[in-house]
C-alpha cells in the first residue's frame, strides 16, 4: 500500500468513526430523554440512522471538521 492509498484509507476510517460517534451521541440523547426508549421512538431513530450518517459526513466536510 503506497502513501496515497494509506491516506485515503485513513480518511475513510476517520469518516466512519465520526459517523458512528455522532449516531452514538443521538442514541444517548434518546436514552437521557426516555430512560426506557419506547419502541415507536426507537424505530423512528433506526430509520434516521442513514440520514444522520450522511448528513454528518456532508456537514463535517462543509465545515472542514
Amino acid at each position: 500500500m503506497n502513501e496515497k492509498d494509506f491516506g485515503a484509507f485513513q480518511l475513510s476510517v476517520m469518516i466512519i468513526i465520526d459517523a458512528i460517534l455522532v449516531n452514538l451521541g443521538y442514541f444517548f440523547a434518546f436514552k437521557l430523554k426516555f430512560v426506557d426508549i419506547p419502541m415507536t421512538n426507537y424505530q423512528a431513530y433506526v430509520r434516521l440512522i442513514p440520514w444522520i450518517s450522511v448528513l454528518t459526513v456532508i456537514f463535517f466536510r462543509i465545515y472542514g471538521l
